[in-house]
């Protein structure tokens, strides 16, 4: 569980760990966390913003899955030549994959507009 700051992670110790009688050794961990928490120290409370190279890539494959059905569907509807729209398909569907892939990969270098 993450929590946005320290206000947070206080009040929800305080309302579900104090008033427990059977507080378990996770939850003992997780006051001690908190309470050695600094106040200025607000990025353990936010989610991670970077991601690995496996996630875009899973991302990229299951994007273009979805827009790979969307094509081959227009230009066999607007041709009705199965073998013909394959092909096109395809072709379109591999150079679509890598240049996505290529634009995840770099806008996740970038620093603009993420949280930490």
């Amino acid at each position: 569980m993450l929590f946005k700051n320290i206000s947070e992670a206080e009040e929800y110790f305080n309302k579900n760990l104090l008033s427990s009688d059977d507080v378990d050794a996770e939850e003992v961990r997780f006051q001690m966390w908190v309470e050695h928490q600094t106040i200025d120290d607000q990025s353990i409370f936010r989610e991670p913003t970077s991601e690995t190279q496996t996630r875009s890539l899973l991302k990229t494959v299951t994007w273009r899955i979805i827009g790979t059905l969307i094509t081959w569907y227009v230009i066999y509807y607007y041709t009705q030549s199965f073998g013909g729209s394959i092909k096109t398909t395809l072709v379109a569907a591999f150079w679509s994959m890598l240049a996505y892939y290529l634009h995840e990969r770099y806008w996740n270098s970038i620093k603009w507009g993420k949280l930490n």
